[in-house]
This record gives C-alpha cells, structure tokens and sequence, in this order.
C-alpha cells in the first residue's frame, strides 16, 4: 500500500495552535470600575435582604454621608450573602429608580468575599442538648439572627435566621435551621413589612385613593401648587419645584395624614446655574407641612417629569447634587407604572 502526497501529516508533526491569550478573537479591554469607599455595617437583615452602611468618616471622597442602602443582591460572599454588624465592607454608589443612592459591588476592603467577626454563640446553646425538651426550646433561638434594626425601618423588624430560605434541617441535624412553623402554616414565608402609610386612619387611605396617589408602594408621590413632594421610607422626602428648586430631607406623619417636613438640603438654579439656598430662601419656598386630605394636595401626574415641571432651560442638577451631599443624583417626580 501506498500514501498519497495529500494525505495530512500526524499529530505528533502538526504546528502547534497558537497560545490562548494570543488569539485576537477573544482580547478586549476590561470594564472601567466604579470608584469604591469603606464603610461599617449598621445593620442586615437576613428575611428582608436588606440593611444599611455607614460610610467612613475617613473617607473624604465618598458622596454619601448618611447611611446606604445595601441589598443582598449586591454582596460577594463564599456563601450565603449576609452581612453582620461592625463588618468593614468596600462598596459602589449606585442609584435607584427614585435616584436615591444605593451601595454596589459590596465586597471586603481591597475586593474578595465580604467577612467578618462573628457573634458569639448564645450561652444557652452550650448546654447539653440531649432531652428532647432542650432541643425544642434551643430551635427558638438564633444565634446568627440578624441585629435588630434602628429607628430607621424598624417597621415590624423581626430576628432573622442567618441560613436563608428551606423549611427542613440541613445535612442530618446541623445547627443552621429553617424557621419554624405551626402545623396550620403550611411553611409559607412571613408576610412583608407594612408601608409607613399602613397606619394612615382609613379616611385618609380613602381620600387618596380618589385623589390617585398610588399607594402601592412605601413611597406616596403628592403634588402641592408649584411643589411635587416625595414622602418615601424610612422618613425620607424630597421636594422638586417648578422654581427650579429641589431639596431633600425628613419627614414626620401622623394618622390623620399631616406631614412635617425638616428639610436639610437645598439647591436653586438661578442666574445659568445650580446654587446653594440659604435658610432664609429655603423657608420662603419649600412647605413646612402639609395635610394628605387636604384639597390642596393631589396625585403627581404619571407623564410629569423635571422638564415638564422647570422647563428646557433648566441644566441637569446632577453635579450640584452631588457635590451639596444629596442621596437623590436624578429627578423622578413618580416612579413609572409597570
């Protein structure tokens, strides 16, 4: 038998392939990365998936100098994302539909997975756990339970098992268990949270309901004459009028609907630009209180935006909202229907 000339060579004497890194097919420039800051956790809540982190004092170029939001979405741990209080964290600031400011990118200082001290174990937990009534009475307990909230969000915040969702025990016995059930409920999960709203009297839910201020959500969007008002979670609110002003600040309510604002930063755009108000020009505009019943206040148009409100003339607030400290970093007078 005869070869062909044709015939490919072997294996052994082909040319090698080029290496991997070498191939332009797959080169390309990495991401710029989102400038990051240090902070402290306040506080986490492992059922709501969410909790707060204190900036760095420190830290001079960080944005934010309130407290931040931070969703479990955003936290790079080995395992389950959690965090505790006290944990050093590093972060991105983002921002949300509304333009308030979010923590991103939740890692440990210098990049890697979140870490941390962690509490110690419940003394009850050392004890000997062989009658079957201590171990009943220990599946009470939770060590790893998330801190309990403070004065901001504190809307019916309960301890919350660090091991996440699943109803059963893991792996024959470990300690890390689900949270316990009553033979009636079957393992659902508990119902959320109440919106700040929730305790309004049933008169004022009535009167926004035909006003159409979406309730939906913790946020309620009003309009009064030249203002629209947010009056958002955890007392938050903020103003954006049709002077091309826009402020942000605190806000108290009780149940019969009257709201009083304690505003704490506040900007105009006057003479081509975006400027700091004084207290004085600040109490000349922005409402001190205002009534939810009241004929005076009603819905925030859905197609209302800053442009409809100010005009074209008006340049973005971006930068000096930035630089005064807002959380907001954009204007959105209602959050969009879905």
């Amino acid at each position: 038998l005869t070869t062909s000339d044709t015939t490919a060579p072997p294996p052994c004497l082909r040319a090698p392939a080029p290496p991997l890194q070498d191939h332009p097919a797959i080169m390309s420039d990495p991401p710029t990365a989102k400038k990051k800051y240090q902070g402290t956790v306040k506080w986490f809540s492992n059922r709501k998936g969410y909790g707060f982190i204190t900036p760095g004092k420190d830290d001079d170029g960080c944005p934010i100098t309130d407290d931040i939001f931070v969703h479990q979405s955003t936290i790079h741990s080995e395992g389950y994302r959690t965090l505790s209080e006290g944990w050093v964290v590093e972060f991105a600031v983002g921002h949300d539909d509304d333009g308030k400011a979010k923590a991103e990118d939740v890692t440990a200082p210098g990049g890697g997975y979140v870490t941390g001290p962690r509490r110690p174990p419940h003394p009850r937990s050392r004890r000997r756990r062989s009658p079957r009534k201590d171990r009943d009475d220990d599946d009470d307990d939770d060590d790893d339970a998330a801190p309990q909230e403070g004065n901001e969000g504190k809307e019916g915040e309960e301890k919350a098992s660090a091991g996440g969702g699943g109803g059963g025990r893991r792996g024959g016995g470990g300690r890390h268990r689900g949270p316990r059930t009553s033979s009636s409920g079957g393992g659902n999960a508990p119902p959320p949270p109440p919106h700040w709203h929730d305790s309004l009297s049933s008169d004022v839910k009535s009167t926004l309901q035909s006003k159409g201020v979406r309730t939906s959500t913790g946020t309620l969007d009003v309009s009064l004459g030249t203002s629209r008002i947010k009056l958002g979670t955890r007392g938050y609110a903020s103003v954006a009028d049709s002077r091309a002003v826009l402020a942000e600040g605190s806000f108290e309510c009780d149940g019969e609907g009257k709201a009083t604002f304690a505003w704490k930063r506040s900007i105009a755009f006057a003479g081509g630009e975006w400027k700091t108000m004084d207290d004085g020009e600040r109490g000349k505009v922005l409402p001190g209180s205002l009534t939810l019943g009241d004929d005076a206040v009603g819905a925030v148009g859905t197609d209302e935006t800053a442009s409809t409100l100010w005009g074209e003339s008006v340049t973005d607030p971006r930068p000096a909202l930035e630089s005064n400290g807002f959380e907001m970093r954009r204007v959105v007078l209602t959050t969009k229907r879905r």
